[in-house]
């Protein structure tokens, strides 16, 4: 079933022999499917969206404010490009407990820990570099919010096989996206060749329909 530039005209396929052909659905969810049961509703391969969805700012769910009156940060959140790369780099080099936000860096990737540091204390937010024992040859950036912890690890998943670009950002115009895309790739790329390295497959499906359509 071919497609063209985000539209899914339908066609006869040629199954042959092929009992069974993987599908991939709306969610980025692949599936195993029976030849005979193909129609115009799968994909066979990865769409090129074209139906730009612009956001001004994105909301943490009231559910995770807390009950504290003392509880630091914003709540709202400027879509921009320091945002954004903030974003890439969670889904690249992010992970969070109960209580903490954290970004595992090497130790060359001081100026990436300093732009977070500055993004998060901008929000209001206490980041911190952890101490660690001179032999562990990293560089982890904790931020302490027990409401962003748990709100990230719903929006943009948890484990590095779960990770996903939200759904409210998937769509953003190629002027926006970029930058979510650019911190994705300075936490998982690799510059020497060229290539980004995941092991989210929802995620690698993701990028690679925005590249196409980039």
């Amino acid at each position: 079933i071919p497609l063209h530039r985000g539209q899914k005209p339908c066609s006869k396929t040629s199954c042959g022999n092929l009992h069974r052909v993987k599908n991939i659905d709306a969610n980025h969810d692949i599936n195993w499917v029976e030849a005979k049961n193909l129609s115009c509703d799968h994909y066979l391969c990865s769409q090129v969206p074209t139906d730009f969805v612009d956001l001004e700012y994105v909301n943490v769910s009231p559910e995770h404010y807390g009950k504290g009156t003392r509880r630091r940060g914003d709540k709202r959140f400027k879509v921009d490009s320091d945002f954004l790369w903030v974003v890439g780099m969670y889904i690249a080099e992010g992970s969070s407990t109960e209580n903490h936000v954290q970004f595992s860096l090497s130790l060359k990737e001081k100026d990436f820990a300093n732009r977070i540091i500055s993004f998060f204390q901008k929000h209001g937010f206490n980041p911190r570099i952890r101490k660690d024992l001179q032999n562990y040859g990293g560089l982890v950036v904790v931020i302490s919010s027990r409401m962003l912890a748990i709100w990230l690890r719903e929006w943009v998943g948890h484990g590095c096989d779960k990770k996903i670009i939200p759904s409210e950002l998937f769509n953003l115009p190629n002027e926006k996206i970029k930058y979510l895309i650019q911190g994705i790739s300075d936490g998982d790329g690799h510059d020497k060749t060229n290539t980004l390295h995941q092991t989210s497959l929802h995620l690698a499906l993701q990028v690679v329909e925005i590249g196409l359509r980039m």
